[in-house]
C-alpha cells in the first residue's frame, strides 16, 4: 500500500516484483528535493576511526545498475565516489570531504528547513 502519488514511480523502479535501478529513474532523480528524498531514505553518514563516509545503499544491485549509480552521481551531481559489495548488498560510497559537501549543500536545506526531524542525517555538518 502506498499514496497514488507513489505507483508511478513503483512502476520505473519494480518489474516482476523486484526492485532495479533504472536510467529512466535515475533521470527523474533531477532536483533537489528527490536527491535529498533518495537520501533520506536510503543514504547514511558514518565515522570509522579518521575516516567519514556516505553511502547510498543500493540493495543487491547488478553491475550494470551500479554503473548507472556512478554515473548519474559523477556526470548529474559532480560528485565522485565508488562502489563496494558485501554479502548484503551494494553501497555506493562519498569518503572525500569536497564530495560529501557536495551532496551535503544539495540536501542539507531542504532537511534543516522542511523536514527538521530527519536532521540527524546531516551528522557531517553536525560533527
Amino acid at each position: 500500500m502506498s499514496l497514488a502519488s507513489l505507483i508511478p514511480v513503483y512502476d520505473i523502479t519494480h518489474h516482476d516484483g523486484k526492485r532495479y535501478i533504472s536510467r529512466e529513474w535515475l533521470s527523474n532523480v533531477n532536483n533537489p528535493l528527490s536527491i535529498t528524498t533518495w537520501y533520506l531514505d536510503d543514504g547514511n553518514y558514518y565515522h570509522s576511526g579518521r575516516a567519514n563516509r556516505v553511502f547510498f545503499s543500493l540493495g543487491k544491485a547488478t553491475d550494470e545498475e551500479s554503473c548507472l549509480v556512478d554515473e548519474f552521481m559523477r556526470n548529474t551531481l559532480g560528485i565522485n565516489g565508488y562502489i563496494r559489495e558485501d554479502a548484503w548488498q551494494t553501497k555506493y560510497f562519498i569518503g572525500k570531504k569536497e564530495e560529501i559537501l557536495k551532496l551535503m549543500d544539495i540536501v542539507s536545506p531542504i532537511i534543516l528547513n522542511e523536514i527538521p526531524s530527519m536532521k540527524y542525517k546531516l551528522h557531517y555538518l553536525l560533527r
